[in-house]
């Protein structure tokens, strides 16, 4: 490859990192209230029987948002 061949892929490169580091809060995450909910529960704040109401309703709330 020429020079300016090099630099067209370096700054492909750079522009796609970019892209990505803009675009990353949108891609799909993991259910942080579900693993906020875990973390109570391990630590001991809430009881299983508070646990379960609000699992449950954490589910419920997802079904409903997903189409």
């Amino acid at each position: 490859m020429s020079g300016f061949g090099w630099f067209n892929v370096l700054l492909f490169a750079v522009l796609a990192i970019l892209v990505l580091m803009r675009f990353w809060p949108l891609l799909p995450r993991a259910d942080s209230a579900m693993t906020l909910l875990r973390e109570r529960y391990a630590r001991g704040d809430i009881t299983r029987e508070h646990f379960e109401l609000m699992r449950a309703d954490l589910e419920v709330a997802r079904r409903d948002k997903d189409p």
